[in-house]
């Protein structure tokens, strides 16, 4: 079942009825219930960095929650000391741009209602410098 903050639901109930009395039906729900809604993934969380070398990393997670919906892709976002906050990057990619700076990456998933919040950052992680 689906609620959405400010918008009616219809629970289900099971009563009996006396035409005799007045009946008014009232539903108490308290903040923090599961109601079963579908909501795009928690944040990942857990990022490692590992396998550092001049133009490519290899990162790690555990998944957030699905919330009812599966997760169906992963975005990868880094920035450095001098970015302009979160920019997303290609998996799979050898970045020449990666050459001895310090990156922060962090991980945001995806389902069928939507993107999530982001994970917390990486630690920084220092790619390494090219020798020619």
């Amino acid at each position: 079942m689906d609620v959405t903050v400010g918008e009616s639901v219809i629970l289900p109930c099971q009563v009996t009825y006396d035409p005799s009395l007045e009946l008014k039906f009232t539903c108490n729900i308290r903040p923090g219930d599961d109601y079963d809604s579908e909501r795009p993934p928690s944040p990942p969380n857990g990022i490692h960095v590992s396998e550092v070398s001049d133009t490519t990393v290899s990162l790690s997670w555990r998944p957030g929650l699905d919330n009812h919906s599966p997760i169906t892709a992963y975005t990868i976002q880094a920035r450095t000391p001098f970015s302009l906050g979160w920019q997303a990057v290609t998996t799979g990619a050898h970045y020449s741009e990666f050459s001895a700076a310090l990156y922060e990456f962090r991980v945001l998933g995806s389902n069928a209602v939507g993107t999530g919040e982001p994970s917390r950052p990486s630690k920084q992680a220092r790619t390494k410098e090219t020798c020619t």
